[in-house]
């Protein structure tokens, strides 16, 4: 697979396989309705696991996709948690970041995500406003 500083030498996905191009690329999950813009992909007894927000930060859903090998094909589960924003009060929930390498209970996994608010102004006179919330959830419902 190469070295990450050599990019010449790496290798895409093109859906078919392997290939030195990065054009055309492969589609593991889908834009609409699938992943936002942060996306944890990680292996863990045998099977292969997205975990993301569906539909990015309008969204509500944590949701964790499934896989029998990295290239997929990648099934939604039913959402784990929810971390919506709301407009209404301002209040953003973004960027889940799976952590596989932390111990958790057998079939989970720690993930945390951003917590923050729309007005500067009110971050400044409360700052805990800003913090990662952390939850650890189940890998299949």
């Amino acid at each position: 697979m190469g070295d990450l500083i050599h990019p010449e030498d790496w290798q895409y996905w093109t859906g078919h396989g392997w290939g030195r191009q990065g054009d055309p690329l492969g589609t593991l999950i889908e834009a609409q309705g699938g992943v936002s813009q942060v996306l944890s992909v990680f292996p863990r007894n045998g099977r292969w696991y997205a975990v993301s927000k569906r539909d990015d930060a309008l969204g509500t859903d944590l949701v964790v996709w499934t896989a029998p090998r990295p290239t997929g094909p990648f099934v939604a589960g039913e959402p784990v948690a929810k971390i919506p924003t709301n407009g209404r009060t301002g209040l953003l929930r973004y960027m889940p970041l799976a952590h596989p390498g932390l111990e958790t209970a057998p079939g989970t996994v720690l993930v945390s995500y951003s917590r923050n608010v729309e007005d500067p102004e009110r971050l400044l006179r409360d700052p805990f406003l800003y913090r990662p919330v952390f939850l650890e959830i189940p890998l299949s419902a």
